[in-house]
């Protein structure tokens, strides 16, 4: 109301305004509407949103027991329970004012669209070869000690010869440059570089079960891997004894490792 003095008259009259207020979706939890008590022995909890002289239901698959719901305060007795029915309510109001403004209207049809949004396919997460054999390393928990230390090495080795990657990056030239990486930098024999052809080989094969890159990309159905025939020697066993009987003072630094060896 807006007082206005009209000074010819001396005395005040007051003018209406007239303001169109756009209608809000009144929300409140109704219990049991469809009067199931009598056959289930409980009722159903579900949210009433009133617009416009127009009802629409929500349910929370909440379901309870008369003695189970405070019917003065029109809700769960149980506080948990409370705040998840407040919780959904709240969710339909946080889509109703969102949806106001954006479009500057709202109807209870227009609930639809959070029953049943548009669902838009994920963008596929690219990962490198190197990033998903680090990750997979990770996971390798059954993995003795040293299996698990010479395919960590392998992988340092591997990101040495290029930090990155790609799975596009594999191929043939690829798998030739890193063995004349690992031959003349670094200077491995040629057992060593086998060994390490067949930890990348493993973690290619884990990512074609993955589906991150087809079989028919794998590099090394084409590349041949060479080891050379070697020695082996023995311990005697008075040599293994002497072994056993080895005792290191605690305090030096590499105590566990050479009691590990042991």
């Amino acid at each position: 109301m807006i007082p206005v003095f009209l000074p010819n008259l001396g005395c005040k009259f007051v003018l209406h305004k007239t303001t169109y207020i756009k209608m809000k979706v009144n929300y409140s939890l109704v219990f049991d509407r469809k009067k199931e008590i009598s056959q289930k022995g409980k009722g159903l909890v579900q949210i009433q949103a009133y617009l416009n002289g127009v009802r629409r239901y929500f349910t929370t698959k909440l379901y309870l027991e008369p003695a189970k719901w405070n019917a003065k305060k029109n809700i769960p007795k149980d506080p948990y329970l409370e705040k998840l029915c407040k919780d959904y309510l709240g969710s339909l109001e946080d889509f109703e004012i969102q949806y106001r403004a954006l479009h500057k209207t709202f109807k209870l049809s227009d609930f639809d669209l959070f029953l049943k949004p548009t669902v838009q396919e994920p963008a596929p997460i690219k990962i490198s070869f190197t990033e998903f054999y680090k990750n997979q390393l990770s996971k390798e928990t059954l993995l003795k000690r040293v299996t698990h230390t010479n395919q960590a090495n392998c992988l340092r080795k591997l990101i040495e010869f290029k930090e990155i990657i790609e799975f596009d990056d594999l191929n043939y030239n690829l798998l030739q440059d890193f063995e004349i990486f690992l031959k003349h930098k670094k200077q491995l024999k040629v057992n060593t570089i086998e060994k390490y052809h067949r930890q990348v080989r493993k973690y290619i094969n884990l990512a074609i079960k993955q589906e991150l890159m087809p079989d028919n990309k794998n590099p090394y159905r084409h590349y041949k891997l060479v080891k050379e025939e070697t020695d082996t020697i023995f311990l005697l066993p008075e040599e293994r004894e002497r072994v056993e009987a080895l005792q290191f003072e605690e305090n030096i630094p590499n105590y566990k490792e050479l009691e590990k060896a042991r």
